[in-house]
C-alpha cells in the first residue's frame, strides 16, 4: 500500500514538474510577445507619421518642378525680379524716432 501511494506522489510531482516547467516556458514567451507586440504597434504608428511625412516631401517636390512654384519662392525668399521690373524695400520706423507734438489732435494720454 505504501508503494502505490509512492508511486502515486512520484507520478503527481513529476506532473507536477511537468506542468511547471511547461508554464515557465509558456510564460517567457508570452511576455515577449506582448512586448513585441506593442512594439510592432509603436513602430506601425512611426511608420505611418513618416510616410505622411514623406508624402509632403513627394508633394513639395512635385510643385518645384513648375515654374510658377520657382518663381514664387524666388521673389519671396530670395527678393528677385524679372527683368525690367523695380523692387522697392520699405524700412518700418522705428516708434522711438517719431516725436508726437503736444498740442490737438496729438494729445499724450
Amino acid at each position: 500500500m505504501t508503494r502505490s501511494i509512492l508511486r502515486r506522489l512520484g507520478y503527481l510531482s513529476i506532473i507536477a514538474a511537468s506542468l511547471f516547467s511547461l508554464m515557465l516556458l509558456g510564460v517567457i514567451p508570452v511576455q515577449e510577445w506582448f512586448e513585441v507586440r506593442d512594439t510592432k504597434n509603436e513602430l506601425l504608428v512611426e511608420l505611418a507619421e513618416i510616410e505622411e511625412l514623406n508624402e509632403s516631401y513627394r508633394v513639395s517636390i512635385d510643385a518645384l518642378k513648375t515654374d510658377e512654384e520657382i518663381e514664387r519662392i524666388a521673389r519671396s525668399e530670395y527678393n528677385l525680379v524679372k527683368p525690367h521690373e523695380e523692387a522697392y524695400y520699405v524700412v518700418p520706423v522705428s516708434s522711438e524716432d517719431i516725436e508726437i507734438p503736444g498740442i490737438w489732435p496729438f494729445y499724450k494720454s
